[in-house]
Formats: structure tokens, C-alpha cells, sequence
């Protein structure tokens, strides 16, 4: 075997093994997503009547979906963008080099419009729906307050709790922002 060929194969199988890395990564993320998302269907089915109020039942079904968030899809996520970048750069190399015209990962970037990369990305869409969920979490403890009488008991904690969520949020805010314009 000459070595240009060597060369091209070596390419080729790390463009086939990153691929299929990819493709893992995020049905490990989904697959993931669906075990957290039936567990907080669980506390909601089987759970809500064990607890004095509904709220406290919602407000602990968001904790898996929260721990997924934290735990797999972050960091899952950028470590498949760091992936797709790689396939990129192998094809512009086999590109050059070659004289092939492979452009999946490549192409991709030049076959969106910047609205359709910026509403079609799932971390967006993954980003809206925590700030949301969030915010209801935040509600929800206020009214488990209120539901218990320890709002004036716990006042000061209460008002904490608030303050800190407000910043979460924020950050969470702040966080798609730098989705959309990293996209």
C-alpha cells in the first residue's frame, strides 16, 4: 500500500469512527432524556398523592429532568459539537487533498439560514423549555409556601430561595442568548 492510500485510509476510518461517535453521543442523550422523563412521570402518576400539596409532587418531578439537563445534555452536547467540528475538518482535508466533495458535517452550516440555526437548535429549544420549567419551580415553591402557612415562618428563606432562582434563571436566560449567537 503507497502512502497517500495509507494516508486517505487513516482518514477514513477516524471519519467513520467519529461519526459513529456522534451518532452515540446523542442517542446516549435521548436515551438518557426518555429514563429521567419516565421517572418524573412516575413521581407525578404514582407520587402526588403521597405529598400534602400537587405542588410539591410537580416540583420534584422537575429534578430528573433538571439532573439530565446538568449531568448529560450539556455536557454530551459540546462534546458532540467538538465531534462535528473534527468530521468537518476531515472533510475539508480529504476535500483538498483528494478531490472528493464530501460535505455532511460541512455543508451543513452552508444549508440553514441563520433564523432556521437559531430556532431549529435543539439547545435552544432545551434552553427556552429549562427557563420555563424553572420558573414554574420557582412558583411552585412560593405556593408550597403559601399552601403550608409557612410563608411568614420562612419568610426570609422564602425570599432567598427567590432571589437565588432569579439568578438561575438569569443565567439560564444568558445561556441561550450564547446559543443563539454561537449558532
Amino acid at each position: 500500500m503507497s502512502s497517500p492510500d495509507a494516508v486517505l485510509e487513516l482518514y477514513k476510518l477516524e471519519y467513520e469512527k467519529a461519526a459513529e461517535r456522534y451518532e452515540n453521543i446523542y442517542g446516549a442523550t435521548w436515551t438518557n432524556f426518555s429514563y429521567m422523563a419516565a421517572v418524573a412521570a412516575g413521581i407525578l402518576s404514582f407520587g402526588s398523592s403521597a405529598f400534602q400539596t400537587k405542588e410539591v409532587a410537580v416540583l420534584l418531578a422537575c429534578v430528573p429532568l433538571f439532573f439530565w439537563y446538568l449531568a448529560t445534555f450539556l455536557p454530551l452536547n459540546k462534546y458532540g459539537d467538538l465531534v462535528s467540528k473534527r468530521l468537518k475538518g476531515i472533510e475539508i482535508v480529504v476535500n483538498e487533498k483528494y478531490g472528493t466533495n464530501l460535505n455532511h458535517f460541512s455543508g451543513y452550516n452552508e444549508r440553514i439560514t441563520k433564523w432556521h440555526k437559531i430556532f431549529a437548535r435543539v439547545r435552544f429549544a432545551l434552553l427556552l423549555f429549562f427557563c420555563l420549567l424553572f420558573a414554574t419551580a420557582i412558583f411552585l415553591s412560593v405556593r408550597i409556601f403559601h399552601a403550608l402557612g409557612k410563608w411568614d415562618e420562612y419568610r426570609a428563606f422564602g425570599w432567598i430561595a427567590i432571589i437565588a432562582g432569579m439568578f438561575v434563571l438569569l443565567g439560564l436566560i444568558r445561556g441561550a442568548i450564547q446559543a443563539v449567537s454561537r449558532s
